[in-house]
């Protein structure tokens, strides 16, 4: 039997919303691993989560960085955003 649709929305009670995030974070980092090992690509997480002085980044800070330079460094970048055409 398939699931029911979950209805997303904002958690307006804090200390709901940062469980939330503790009990989710996980899940969601398993996530990008997956992807990135499925699809045979690189890929890097960085959350910032509130309260938290340091974001939670996933492979490691090192390999993050290097993505994300590389991506900036990208001449076509700004050319292929889904958000400049139209």
């Amino acid at each position: 039997m398939p699931r029911k649709k979950l209805a997303l929305a904002y958690i307006t009670n804090g200390g709901a919303r940062t469980a939330a995030l503790k009990k989710r974070l996980p899940g969601l980092l398993k996530k990008a691993q997956e992807l990135a090992v499925l699809c045979d690509v690189p890929g890097c997480a960085v959350l910032y989560a509130p309260g938290q002085s340091e974001p939670v980044v996933w492979p490691s800070p090192e390999v993050a960085m290097s993505l994300l330079r590389k991506i900036n460094n990208n001449p076509h970048r700004r050319s292929q955003l889904p958000a400049d055409k139209g």
